[in-house]
């Protein structure tokens, strides 16, 4: 599209034996795409690495949440320093479910309303997920037939997260059950339809240690890093 300039972001968290070798794939792929590219680390933005968090504190159990949380952040400050007007982000179709299904088990009614991609247009960078319709084994099949698929290694946190757990439940009843991944998102969208997400989140103000719009005092990622001794 001649009036969108896209750059790709990519979120170092500094997690040993798997982050450089993912880091040196998304710098090859996107200068054989021509794509401008900014590297964005959790030392640069909170003074450590994920692994050295994690271990101050010995919360490797909580590895996902606290990486999940401050991804999330680091996603927003490197949007802003490239100039950025909206972030596109790769979730698939499986991704979607699973995150439907770890929010209905987890009775988080907030997220399962109110996501990376909904809520407050106006006050947060608009979020969008060009591949959320489609499954993971279509994208990954297109990248094999372009040349792009590079085998890579797993998240060493991965196997402490409900997600690794929904995951493989979600692809058993998929197997068994074709179309369960289309209905969980046709679920979600009706209780979206039925429900006000300000009526569940919150009014919005300001963090009182980052400046950060959030729903209390203190946002989400300065809670983490308290609780992990980082001020």
């Amino acid at each position: 599209m001649p009036d969108v300039s896209l750059t790709a972001l990519t979120i170092d968290e500094g997690i040993a034996g798997y982050r450089d070798e993912t880091v040196d794939s998304a710098v090859r792929l996107t200068r054989h795409l021509g794509v401008r590219h900014h590297i964005i680390s959790f030392h640069d933005l909170f003074g450590a690495d994920l692994d050295t968090l994690l271990q101050k504190k010995g919360r490797a159990e909580r590895a996902c949440t606290v990486c999940g949380v401050l991804r999330r952040k680091a996603l927003a400050e490197g949007a802003r320093r490239v100039g950025g007007t909206t972030i596109a982000t790769g979730h698939n179709l499986d991704d979607e479910a699973q995150s439907v299904l770890m929010n209905l088990l987890r009775g988080d009614l907030v997220r399962l309303i109110q996501d990376s991609s909904s809520g407050e247009p106006a006050c947060f960078l608009p979020r969008i997920k060009p591949l959320a319709a489609i499954p993971e084994k279509e994208v990954v099949t297109f990248l094999f037939v372009q040349g792009y698929f590079t085998e890579l290694p797993e998240c060493p946190y991965a196997g402490t997260a409900l997600r690794s757990e929904i995951r493989t439940m979600l692809g058993d009843l998929e197997f068994r059950h074709p179309g369960t991944r289309q209905r969980l998102m046709k679920w979600q969208e009706r209780v979206r339809e039925r429900v006000t997400p300000r009526s569940i989140a919150g009014e919005l103000t300001r963090c009182t240690r980052c400046g950060a719009l959030c729903n209390s005092e203190i946002c989400q990622a300065c809670r983490i890093l308290e609780s992990l001794g980082i001020e």
